[in-house]
């Protein structure tokens, strides 16, 4: 690892941390998991540092949740982690990873396939743990746990299109630093 790559790691760890202090919407009947901007982090990590590196960044940025640095949600430290939000949390590290590893094989893709790439390496990843710990953590059933995110699929699907430009703005700017 170079210090390009330490300093890569760095740099989305900070970004990750950044975007928790962007205020979130909280929805009515789902107070528990608000609606931010922070998912965009570790999937833009994964795409631009791809597997490694960016689940690197979203570690980094978990030792410094661990370590009392607040975020979207209010909790910090162990607490985080524990509440209901935890699962998606824990799915920033499963939505790096999945988006890295789709951009390592396709490293030259067209936006559909770019969408494709964070919706299911990012979103559904993160959906998919955070929905198992909530329904772990609430005894709530499937069915419900699915309802209860679907409020959330448009801006997702929206924070997918701004990570895409946000991507391409940056490869267009430093192709060089996007050995994924």
């Amino acid at each position: 690892m170079t210090i390009r790559d330490i300093a890569a790691i760095a740099l989305f760890a900070a970004f990750i941390t950044a975007l928790g202090f962007v205020p979130p919407v909280f929805v009515p009947f789902f107070p528990a998991v608000p609606l931010s901007l922070h998912s965009m982090g570790p999937i833009l990590a994964g795409a631009c540092l791809g597997a490694k590196r960016g689940f690197y960044a979203v570690a980094l940025f978990w030792i410094l949740l661990l370590a009392g640095l607040a975020f979207a949600g209010g909790s910090t430290g162990p607490a985080a982690f524990m509440g209901p939000m935890g699962g998606y949390i824990g799915g920033f590290g499963l939505a790096a990873l999945i988006t890295g590893l789709a951009y390592y094989y396709w490293p030259h893709p067209i936006i559909a396939q770019e969408f494709l790439f964070m919706a299911v390496g990012g979103i559904i990843a993160l959906y998919a743990a955070g929905i198992a710990w909530l329904i772990f953590l609430t005894k709530i059933s499937l069915t419900q746990a699915l309802w209860l995110n679907a409020i959330f699929l448009p801006g997702d699907s929206a924070k997918i299109i701004l990570c895409i430009f946000i991507r391409r703005r940056l490869y267009r700017s430093a192709p060089h630093a996007f050995r994924v």
